[in-house]
């Protein structure tokens, strides 16, 4: 093998090399666009989620807080009504 022909073949070899090398970069970029775009479409709908969450949780909170105030008059009735119902026991 000549020298020109070892330097050929060289050269053969790194375009081949560097053709490769673009098609990784190529490939690489593809790859980081479509994790990109996977990534942003789940925090989105993460998001959205919490939103909606938030939203059931508010609507948990009122009721509970409806449910608090009814057991709360209930409570007082109740003592009222214990409370009479001794003193009655007592006047007997």
């Amino acid at each position: 093998m000549t020298n020109e022909q070892f330097q050929e073949l060289v050269i053969n070899h790194l375009k081949a090399l560097t053709n490769e090398v673009k098609e990784i970069k190529s490939n690489q970029h593809k790859l980081e666009l479509h994790i990109e775009t996977e990534v942003t479409d789940k925090i989105r709908s993460l998001y959205e989620f919490r939103e909606v969450q938030a939203n059931v949780n508010e609507r948990i909170l009122a009721a509970l807080d409806r449910i608090e105030s009814k057991v709360e008059t209930h409570d007082i009735q109740i003592s009222i009504l214990d409370k009479t119902k001794s003193n009655k026991r007592k006047v007997k």
